[in-house]
């Protein structure tokens, strides 16, 4: 006998899978069920980051993923080099900033959530600025490497410029050759790149 059991999830089917195979280990069963089911994967909204960011970026991507999980529905705010770690400030539904300590890795978490008292009017134009973000944080470390942006990136600021939403990303902080490369956060492009 064979039956179609729909699955609303990749994992659902896998663990489907791991049952029906545990189950034929068993035994011979002509009644065991089958699964069928037909995915399709939808379009990843990022841009390949594996091509386009450097080895030296991924425990920034990292430290902004663990932030993430910390915060339910949070968007990045600003990622930071904190000199032993990262600092990840996320703000959440209501536009109150969360900051999170994590380790160089990215992966450890050091210290945090810890909420932020800003007043009604910083959660207000945080929350405004989040509302413009249609290029993420990444996109926009992507766009800048594409643009020809190299160093070590010190930080990723949501913030704005002439009324445009940017993230702006900063290479170099401290140095002679320290340089912040405006990314427009509603198109990806390259606005300027201002250096110190």
């Amino acid at each position: 006998m064979t039956r179609t059991i729909p699955t609303r999830s990749v994992g659902a089917l896998f663990s489907l899978a791991l049952a029906v195979t545990a189950s034929g280990c068993a035994g011979s069963d002509d009644d065991a069920p089958t699964a069928q089911e037909t995915f399709t994967a939808s379009p990843s909204p990022e841009p390949s980051v594996d091509d386009s960011v450097t080895k030296a970026d991924r425990p920034l991507l990292k430290a902004a993923e663990t932030a993430l999980a910390q915060i339910d529905d949070g968007t990045v705010f600003e990622i930071e080099d904190a000199g032993d770690g990262w600092r990840v400030a996320v703000i959440d539904q209501d536009g109150v900033e969360n900051d999170v300590v994590l380790t160089a890795t990215g992966s450890g978490l050091l210290d945090g959530p810890t909420e932020d008292d800003d007043d009604t009017q910083a959660r207000t134009e945080q929350r405004a600025l989040v509302r413009n973000i249609d290029v993420s944080y990444v996109a926009a470390l992507v766009s800048a490497r594409d643009a020809g942006m190299e160093g070590e990136v010190d930080s990723i600021v949501l913030d704005e410029d002439d009324g445009i939403t940017t993230w702006n990303i900063t290479v170099a902080a401290g140095t002679p050759d320290e340089r912040t490369v405006i990314v427009d956060a509603g198109t990806g492009a390259v606005v300027r790149v201002d250096q110190d």
